[in-house]
Order: C-alpha cells, then sequence, then structure tokens
C-alpha cells in the first residue's frame, strides 16, 4: 500500500472565486477561528475516554476507502465542507484492514494539527457537527490499536470543538443544518464529563427542528425527497445515540420517523432511487433501504402528501408522482409548479433534470428554472410560484389529479389548469393543460402569449418524430414502446440533461433528450378567455 498523506496534504486551496465571494466573512472568521487565542479560550474538560459510541450500520464505499487510503481524500473527490465532516470514515471502514485503520488515524492527527483544519468551511456549525459524530461513531474503527497520545489528543479536539459548537449554535441554522450540528452536539455530549445541560440543550433543540421542519404528513419543508432522506437518517442516528447511552428516546422523535417512512416511499420511483424535485438526486438506492430498514417502520407509501404538496399515482406497472405544492419558503426551491415524473416499473420516462448540489451558480441557476422540469411556461419566463390547488379522484376507471397555479397571473394575466389521469392498468396517461384568464382581467384585457410544454425524458429512453411531428414513439431500456400524441399542432425532440446521478455539474449530467411543444394563447380583447392543449402517453399495442 503506498505511502498515506498527511491531512496537510490534502487540503485544497480556496479558489479565486471563493475568495473573491466570501472575502469579508472569511477575514471575519480567520480574525477569531484562526487565532490561537480564540482556541486557547476554548480550553476546557475534555472525555477521558469514549464510552457511548452511537450505532453506525449505514453501507459504505470500500473502493472509496482504497483510494482515501492510498492517495487521500481529495483524490477521492472530497472537497469542501464534505472533507472536513470526516463523513468519509465510514468508506475507509468499509474498505477495512489496519492500512485502513493508520490512513484515519493519519488524517484526523493531521487535521487537528493543521491551522488550515480552523479555516471557515471547517468550522461552521454543521459541519462541526457532522465531524464530532464521525469521529465518535468510528471511535472503535481507527482507536483500535491506537497510541494513547494520539487518542488524548483526539478527546481534547473533540472537547474544543464541542465548545466552539456551543458558542456559534443555534444562530441561523434551519432544517438539515440544524439537525447536524445539533446531533454532533449530542454525540459529544453523551461522552462529556458534566455535560447534562448540553445534552439537554442539543435534545431540545432537535426537538424544535422537528417540530418546524418535519411536516405533519412527513414531508419536510424543503420538499427535497433528498433532504426528506437526509432528515431520516439523522433522526434515526440520534435515536441511536441515546439508545446506547440507555436514555429512551422522547416519543415525539419516534412519531416523526414513523411520518416520515410513508412519505420517503411516495417519493422514490420503481428503481429504488428517489424523485427529482427541488434540487434532489436520486441518492443510492443501497442507502435508501438501509434508511427505511434501520426506520423499523413497516408502513407502506402514501398516496398523498396534503400539507408537502405532493401525489402518487400507482397503476399496474405505471407510477405518476406530482408536485402539488407551493414553494418553500427557503432552500433549493426549483421554478416547478405542477412538474411530474412518470416511471414504468424500474424505468424511468419523464423526468425533471434534477439538481446541483455544491455546484456553481450558474448551474444552479439553469437547473432550477421551470423550462429545467416537466412543465408549462409562458413567455419563456419562470412563473411567480405562490398558490397551488389540487384534487385527485377516481373516474370510469381513470386516476385524476387535478391542479391550478397562479404564477402567471400578476404578469400576464394567465392561471394554468393541469389536469393528468392515468388508467387503471397503467398503460395510458392522458393530460389537459390550459390557460386561463385570470379573475378581474377581462376589463383591462391581456396580450396574447406565447407558452411552452416540456417533457423531459430519461437518458435511458430513446425518442424518434413520428406522423410528421404529431406524435413521438418512445423506446424504454427493456425495448417496450410508448407514443406522446398531441391533440393540435406537433411537436419536437429537442437536447436536454439530466443531473440525477450522483456527483456535480457538469460532471455528472447526462446527455438526453426532451419533447416540446410549442404554443399560442389568444387575448380577452378578441373573446378568447382560454388556451387548451391536449396531450396522451400511451403503450404501444395497448
Amino acid at each position: 500500500m503506498a505511502a498515506i498523506p498527511k491531512f496537510t496534504d490534502v487540503l485544497p486551496a480556496p479558489g479565486f472565486a471563493g475568495r473573491a465571494s466570501a472575502a469579508l466573512r472569511e477575514r471575519a472568521a480567520a480574525l477569531a477561528w484562526h487565532n490561537p487565542l480564540y482556541r486557547w479560550s476554548l480550553q476546557g474538560p475534555s472525555p477521558q475516554q469514549i464510552t457511548i459510541v452511537p450505532p453506525d450500520t449505514w453501507p459504505g464505499d470500500a473502493a472509496r476507502g482504497l483510494l482515501i487510503a492510498q492517495q487521500g481524500p481529495v483524490a477521492a473527490g472530497l472537497r469542501g465542507t464534505a472533507l472536513h465532516g470526516f463523513d468519509w470514515l465510514r468508506d475507509l471502514r468499509a474498505a477495512g484492514g489496519e492500512g485502513a485503520r493508520a490512513c484515519a488515524r493519519t488524517l484526523i492527527d493531521g487535521w487537528i494539527a493543521s491551522a488550515g483544519s480552523w479555516r471557515r468551511e471547517a468550522m461552521e456549525a454543521e459541519v462541526t457537527g457532522a465531524r464530532l459524530a464521525s469521529w465518535i461513531s468510528f471511535h472503535d474503527f481507527y482507536a483500535a490499536g491506537a497510541e494513547r497520545a494520539f487518542l488524548a489528543r483526539v478527546y481534547e479536539a473533540a472537547g474544543q470543538q464541542l465548545r466552539h459548537l456551543q458558542r456559534i449554535t443555534p444562530g441561523r441554522l434551519h432544517g438539515i443544518a440544524a439537525l447536524g450540528a445539533a446531533r454532533g452536539m449530542l454525540a459529544a455530549a453523551l461522552n462529556m464529563p458534566r455535560c447534562d445541560r448540553t445534552l439537554a440543550a442539543a435534545l431540545d433543540w432537535i426537538m424544535r427542528e422537528i417540530t418546524g421542519f418535519v411536516a405533519p404528513d412527513g414531508g419536510v419543508a424543503a420538499r427535497c425527497p433528498e433532504q426528506l432522506l437526509a432528515a431520516l437518517r439523522l433522526l434515526i442516528d440520534v435515536r441511536g445515540a441515546l439508545t446506547a447511552a440507555q436514555i429512551t428516546p422522547p416519543n415525539d422523535l419516534q412519531l416523526a420517523i414513523q411520518r416520515m417512512v410513508p412519505a420517503l416511499r411516495l417519493l422514490r420511483h420503481g428503481d429504488g432511487g428517489l424523485a427529482l424535485f427541488h434540487g434532489g438526486q436520486e441518492g443510492a438506492e443501497l442507502v435508501i433501504d438501509s434508511v427505511i430498514t434501520q426506520s423499523e417502520v413497516r408502513a407502506r407509501a402514501a398516496r398523498s402528501l396534503p400539507q408537502t404538496g405532493y401525489e402518487r399515482v400507482a397503476a399496474g406497472r405505471s407510477l405518476l408522482i406530482m408536485d402539488t405544492g407551493a414553494p418553500p419558503a427557503a432552500g433549493n426551491a426549483h421554478a416547478a409548479p405542477l412538474s411530474f415524473e412518470f416511471s414504468v416499473g424500474k424505468q424511468r420516462v419523464v423526468v425533471n433534470c434534477g439538481g446541483a448540489p455544491q455546484a456553481p451558480e450558474a448551474w444552479c441557476k439553469a437547473l432550477s428554472c421551470a423550462a429545467a422540469h416537466t412543465a408549462l411556461t409562458v413567455n419563456g419566463v419562470d412563473p411567480d410560484w405562490a398558490r397551488v390547488s389540487a384534487q385527485r379522484y377516481e373516474q370510469d376507471g381513470m386516476h385524476y389529479i387535478e391542479t391550478v397555479h397562479d404564477g402567471y397571473d400578476a404578469r400576464f394575466g394567465l392561471m394554468h389548469h393541469r389536469t393528468l389521469a392515468l388508467s387503471a392498468d397503467g398503460e395510458l396517461l392522458q393530460a389537459r393543460e390550459l390557460l386561463r384568464r385570470a379573475e378581474g382581467r377581462a376589463a383591462r384585457g391581456f396580450a396574447a402569449c406565447d407558452f411552452t410544454l416540456r417533457l423531459h425524458l430519461h437518458p435511458d429512453v430513446q425518442a424518434s418524430a413520428a406522423q410528421g411531428g404529431q406524435t413521438v414513439l418512445l423506446r424504454l431500456d427493456g425495448g417496450q414502446g410508448w407514443r406522446f400524441r398531441v391533440a393540435e399542432g406537433s411537436c419536437a425532440i429537442e437536447e436536454s440533461v439530466y443531473g440525477g446521478r450522483p456527483g456535480t455539474p457538469p460532471a455528472n449530467l447526462q446527455r438526453s433528450k426532451q419533447i416540446v411543444v410549442h404554443g399560442r394563447t389568444g387575448n380577452s380583447a378578441g373573446g378568447n378567455d382560454e388556451t387548451e392543449l391536449c396531450w396522451q402517453l400511451q403503450r404501444e399495442g395497448r
């Protein structure tokens, strides 16, 4: 095995853009956190040993662990907060062997010794919490055979970071960031002497976040499926840490986990991955399976999330997941009212373009716009998404979801009504898109508008135009055929991208296709108060 890289060797230098955009914040942080006097002020009691080790049975990546052991974490694509959070100790554990243990000790020791480890990106609350949780959860892995002097340095550093975390939290943290910081505070407090107040504060913080972030239907305020997965995993970790300390978890914690599992199942496709809404990616099937299993909740997928705003219709081998909610107030909100995804068995067919975690601003903006979703846009602009209403019902052997949003009212005086209907056998998806004059617009009138309907296709779906542009034939990965038809006008096939797989754009983007239908509304002066577009997607040979 190659020589183990030191942590000081793998710390990446901040890029020019990062330095320029956060210069003032970095300078303020440097005055405090880089100053030896600040670290001196964090001196205090430290654990003499780690006795309460929360269980961590999440799957690690052995191949990446081996790469980390041989070439360092940066070579494995770990940078910034991911590097300083030490969650990748799980990958080293999966790789196994004394070499991986030695690498873990070297990198932890290097982090403690490195002045660079006290840069802002390393000492923000969420990252500090993740690091404390990782050092404690994987203690038995890296501590086996370790020298006492090394362990003493780890324990002292853990005590300092806990006091640092206490000073800077809760601040403005909410949601996933708050839960991550609080989990680390709780794990460290369980092993610190005379830390009952800190433990109580961490647990109280977690319970407040559950109340504010987890909806009654089990969804999360960010409305992102991947954030729901992350929040559920964090709460399972908190429950495990309390159980390891022989502390009965609060009832509201368990109730939240019980609500979240059916919500997570609702947002999962037949291939095991998550639907792509509001900045999320598919996630790893193995991890999602593990989270559901360790939740110890056996509930089936929910049909609706009325507070969060999602609907799920499963019929035959087909699955329809639709966004029927208003945008989240904060986070990675995407301009995608009434967007949906459609899959057949394990094959995704109609998708959104995906998310861009930690991507450059240009990619975040591009993937969050309405045109990157299976949605309808007016005059090429994103809607001012404010109010959404939805209802579902069954009629004549069809499952209906009837929705409307007012995102184009303020600028264009239009309401968008979308009705999707899936047949009982799952082999016919019908849609009615209606742009209707909003109430109060009759007196002043409104101009005619151009509109565009987009149906983005998964990269594994082949698309070819037929019948002079009136239909598009889709060929799925297994050879099954589906045909898209538009009632009036014509459709085109254009280029698209798919960012559902792990990674950061543009590296993770796959080439794909999209079906595009253009149209034009009437105007109130001409007495045309609504414009209708009907289309359908039907399995060939039905």
